[in-house]
């Protein structure tokens, strides 16, 4: 009997000196205090400033795209009136080398054309990346699109 009180004793004992200082652990720990948030930087973004940007930049685009759709017309009317010519020819030898050259006149057209647009798009975006920059930072992290969009006009 004595043996079963005392192991009922320690048992006790022990459990209490485990279980009290993480009781008093426990009353002792202060909830944490809430860290004090940093309010996001405010950025100062010249609106009308980018607004002028996209005018100027898109302006420019769509006026090189004119330009490329009047030249590559301008290219295929005249294909078609060298062609027609050519075809007119009474001798076989002319007809042959005049179709051949209406066919590289236009190709040689088009392919000026495209290129003439190609650094129109270009030199519209080099300008709107620089007039970008000029109108404070976070302009950027808002609209980070590149002349990459207009690359399938």
């Amino acid at each position: 009997m004595f043996k079963k009180i005392f192991t009922t004793l320690t048992l006790v004992s022990f459990l209490a000196g485990v279980a009290l200082p993480v009781m008093a652990e426990t009353d002792t720990i202060q909830s944490p205090q809430p860290t004090p948030t940093k309010s996001p930087k405010r950025v100062q973004l010249d609106s009308n400033c980018m607004i002028a940007a996209v005018e100027k930049r898109d302006t420019a685009i769509i006026a090189a795209l004119d330009g490329f759709y009047g030249s590559a017309k301008a290219a295929l009317t005249a294909r078609k009136e060298a062609l027609k010519a050519g075809w007119a020819l009474p001798e076989l030898k002319d007809k042959k080398t005049a179709i051949k050259k209406a066919w590289r006149d236009y190709r040689l057209a088009l392919e000026k054309t495209r290129k003439d647009f190609r650094n129109a798009r270009k030199a519209a975006w080099q300008q709107f990346r620089t007039d970008r920059k000029n109108c404070g930072p976070g302009t950027t992290s808002i609209d980070n699109t590149s002349e990459g969009v207009d690359n399938s006009l």
